[in-house]
């Protein structure tokens, strides 16, 4: 996994968070932020799928092909 953006404002207003996941799995937990400009968001090797989620736990085994989410939904998108 590679930390590709980690940004914070000095007040918090706006917290992005972009990773790379290349192999393996990784499994987070997102607390949803008041503000809605805030992200976190995990970077896909195949067709470079973006997976971004707000407010929820999360897992992704790219072993598996495996994308789940306890909470919420799991936004896909092919751009980061």
């Amino acid at each position: 996994m590679t930390i590709q953006k980690m940004r914070v404002a000095s007040d918090y207003s706006r917290i992005e968070l972009e990773l790379a996941l290349e192999n393996g799995k990784v499994w987070n937990t997102v607390v949803r932020t008041l503000y809605p400009d805030s992200y976190f968001r995990v970077k896909l090797p195949k067709n470079g799928t973006i997976a971004g989620v707000r407010g929820t736990i999360f897992d992704i085994d790219l072993t598996n092909d495996v994308i789940r989410s306890s909470d919420h939904a799991v936004v896909l998108s092919d751009m980061f």
